[in-house]
């Protein structure tokens, strides 16, 4: 049951808790901006994780590498399906 949630989390992380501004920022020019997005975005993912979990490392682990993978996808250096592949993997 708790992968369900963990998806679920990650549903709404990446759905109606991801405002078009902050989407929009993940792909900034301003290195500044694109980092603090990503990490505000990888902060959101990693907290459903440590409130699923009740595991604080886990929940910064998810953090860590949710913003990597958009960083990856943003920059274009991966696909938007291969970033989805590495999020549930």
């Amino acid at each position: 049951m708790t992968i369900v949630w963990l998806l679920i989390g990650h549903a709404l992380a990446d759905g109606p808790l991801q405002l078009g501004s902050l989407s929009d920022a993940k792909r900034s020019k301003s290195e500044l901006v694109r980092i603090g997005a990503l990490a505000a975005h990888g902060a959101v993912h990693g907290a459903f994780v440590a409130a699923v979990t009740g595991s604080g490392v886990l929940g910064v682990s998810e953090a860590v590498l949710h913003a990597f993978l958009d960083g990856l996808k943003s920059s274009g250096h991966i696909d938007s399906v291969t970033d989805q592949i590495g999020h549930v993997a």
